[in-house]
């Protein structure tokens, strides 16, 4: 399937960081009714300071899968 062939400007939205598969559920759920192609979240995070948040990496990339095929909407990160 390709995502990219429109006539129109093609929208990508999302958190800037995977912080759950909660909130990644209720982030896609929202942008389903909004004119958005494409769901994307940050699951590395680097900081310039090491201890800090710095994501979920792997286990995030789990969870945006789930989001793709729960609401069939396209996700990148």
């Amino acid at each position: 399937m390709n995502y990219f062939s429109s006539a129109r400007p093609f929208v990508i939205a999302g958190p800037c960081g995977a912080e759950s598969p909660e909130q990644l559920h209720a982030v896609a759920q929202a942008l389903k009714s909004l004119p958005v192609n494409m769901l994307r979240a940050g699951v590395w995070k680097p900081r310039s300071k090491p201890g800090h948040f710095e994501g979920h990496g792997e286990a995030a990339l789990a969870w945006l899968a789930d989001v793709q095929q729960t609401y069939a909407m396209p996700v990148c990160v």
